[in-house]
């Protein structure tokens, strides 16, 4: 690698190819990698160490930057030592990334995992998103983007909730932005977390779950809701279960003209296909 004195010397963060369909950002307490189309950025932030020479001098070390840029075979690594602000450092390599681009961006997708609200984006960077995935971190990760999001990115085609949720907070699935979109998938890895308040809070034509604390019982009170209060037509919500069986036993009880009901006008039927089951409603 190579070594440099200061930030403004570096090669390894240069803006790359004109057109952009994807941007990934990961920000976290010492780190900060952003990945465009398949170009690979990062930044890993190292604080000063000391040593002691022969005579038992202490000698106090330089923090630095650990800069690397991977796309394909080709890959690049820098050492910066670094006497600049962290984010001050931060903001200086996003913006040599974006430098020099017609306003606002057309991307397609944005990915953004981060731990706090801040973003390290230039202040003139303009995206415009159609696709956007972020964290259960729900209100805090949307809060970091919004200043950079050009206003033709709302409503989203589709906003995707991936992670493990931590807060039992239903208001943060109710932000605009992800009830306004025309589709909206959420995976969830936490096995205690409940969504059944959240779901049928959401008022979401379009909606998918996946997470393991989804019951049987929770199902029947949303298809029981859905029926008695209705919802505008289109809507659907498709939900990841353990067993086809189960779920194909409640499509049977609960929809009218199902074989449980064969008096009842026609409502749905199931078939087999690549080994799922499927509801159609007639």
């Amino acid at each position: 690698f190579q070594l440099h004195h200061d930030v403004i010397n570096s090669t390894v963060f240069q803006r790359i190819a004109s057109r952009i369909d994807e941007i990934n950002i990961q920000t976290y307490e010492c780190q900060f990698e952003i990945i465009i189309n398949n170009t690979i950025f990062k930044v890993d932030n190292y604080e000063p160490a000391c040593c002691f020479d022969k005579t038992n001098l202490r000698i106090e070390g330089s923090p630095y930057l650990k800069m690397s840029m991977k796309s394909g075979r080709h890959s690049k690594v820098e050492r910066v030592v670094n006497n600049r602000e962290f984010i001050e450092t931060m903001l200086y390599l996003a913006k040599k990334l974006f430098e020099g681009r017609v306003m606002p961006i057309q991307v397609k997708y944005l990915s953004i995992s981060k731990k706090d609200s801040t973003a390290y984006l230039p202040d003139d960077l303009r995206l415009a998103v159609r696709d956007i995935k972020i964290d259960h971190n729900v209100v805090k990760t949307l809060e970091s983007i919004q200043p950079y999001l050009h206003e033709s990115s709302i409503p989203f085609d589709t906003v995707f909730i991936s992670g493990t949720r931590m807060r039992q907070e239903d208001e943060d699935y109710k932000h605009p932005w992800i009830q306004t979109a025309n589709f909206v998938q959420i995976l969830d890895k936490s096995k205690y977390a409940t969504w059944l308040h959240t779901i049928l809070d959401m008022d979401i034509c379009q909606a998918h779950l996946e997470c393991q604390a989804f019951q049987r019982m929770e199902v029947c009170i949303v298809i029981d809701e859905w029926i008695e209060h209705g919802r505008e037509d289109g809507t659907w919500f498709s939900l990841g279960v353990r067993t086809v069986d189960d779920i194909k036993h409640l499509l049977m009880q609960r929809i009218p003209g199902s074989a449980a009901n064969p008096t009842e006008k026609p409502g749905i039927k199931c078939w087999h296909l690549r080994d799922k089951e499927f509801g159609e409603e007639e």
